[in-house]
Formats: C-alpha cells, sequence, structure tokens
C-alpha cells in the first residue's frame, strides 16, 4: 500500500510544519511593536551621546540630605543598563506575543473565537511592553540626570509615571477582556 493521505482528524496534521500558520497581529500590536523598536533606539542613542559627558565615578548611593555618600566606575554596562532591561521585556513580551500568536488555523478560521482572542491577547502584550519599554526609557534619562547634578532622585515625574504605567497596564488589560 502507497502512502496514506492525513485527513482532517489526522494527529500527523498538527505536527506538519506547513499546516501551522500565524494569526495576523492587529494594527496596534504592530504600532506597538514599531514604537518599542524606536523607544530602544532611541534610549540607546541618547545614553551613547550622553556617556562621554558623565563623570567618571558615578553616584549611586545617597544621604538623607540627598548628597552622594556612595559611587560607582562608569561603564557601558551600567550606564546602558536601562536599555538592557527594555530589551529583555521586548524580548520575554515578544516571545509571549509570538506564541499566541502561533497557531493550527486555515484562512477560513479568521472569525473564530480563539484567532479573535490571540490577537487580542497579542496587542494587549505588546502594549504592556510599550508602557514599560517607555518607562524605562525616561528611567535612562532620569540616571543620567541624577548623574549629572550628584543629587538623589529620579525626578519629579518619575512617580507619576510609574503611577501611569500601572494604570494603563491595568486598563489594558480590561479592555483585552
Amino acid at each position: 500500500a502507497g502512502p496514506t493521505v492525513p485527513g482532517p482528524g489526522d494527529r500527523r496534521l498538527a505536527l506538519n510544519p506547513r499546516r501551522v500558520s500565524v494569526v495576523p497581529p492587529t494594527l496596534a500590536t504592530r504600532v506597538g511593536i514599531e514604537a518599542i523598536a524606536v523607544v530602544i533606539f532611541a534610549s540607546a542613542a541618547f545614553l551613547l551621546v550622553r556617556y562621554p559627558l558623565l563623570p567618571w565615578l558615578l553616584p549611586v548611593h545617597f544621604k538623607r540630605d540627598g548628597f552622594p555618600n556612595g559611587w560607582q566606575y562608569k561603564t557601558y554596562a551600567r550606564v546602558f543598563m536601562p536599555v538592557f532591561v527594555q530589551l529583555a521585556l521586548a524580548l520575554t513580551f515578544g516571545a509571549i506575543g509570538v506564541l499566541l500568536l502561533s497557531r493550527n488555523h486555515g484562512p477560513h478560521d479568521k472569525e473564530a473565537a480563539d484567532v479573535k482572542a490571540a490577537a487580542a491577547g497579542a496587542e494587549a502584550v505588546t502594549l504592556i511592553a510599550l508602557i514599560w519599554v517607555a518607562f524605562q526609557g525616561y528611567a535612562g534619562w532620569a540616571l543620567v540626570a541624577m548623574w549629572t547634578t550628584e543629587r538623589a532622585g529620579l525626578g519629579f515625574w518619575y512617580a507619576y509615571l510609574e503611577l501611569a504605567g500601572l494604570v494603563l497596564t491595568g486598563v489594558v488589560a480590561l479592555r483585552a477582556l
């Protein structure tokens, strides 16, 4: 007998890579991915331009009066830490988004509930990633300001932006339900 052709109920279909397709990402997902890339690039460019202007000893610990009493040497790893965090966030959330969008379905399944849920979930994950990648961009700017002025604190806006990030994360999560 010759080779058999798998039917619709055959489990071999699930293992066939030609059968696996990706749920198309939403416009918000695509724009979010582009925005994440722009924010990471802008953060890296800002820190690269500011790096030579930073003191060779960076204040990292401060007394109650806001003046430094602990320092560490300026290194690329230390200065670019916000970019490394941004990359870790983008890669982690990106992997989750890819997993959500990778599923067995055919072109006729566009309106299926699980396909719509996958697209909405990937969109939510991408938007949450954008929120926190942007927050780390602010953190990079605030660190440069703190190191340059040698005064404690990450700026007036730090706590407000952190709170805004939490609220926006909640809004995105609720919207995805």
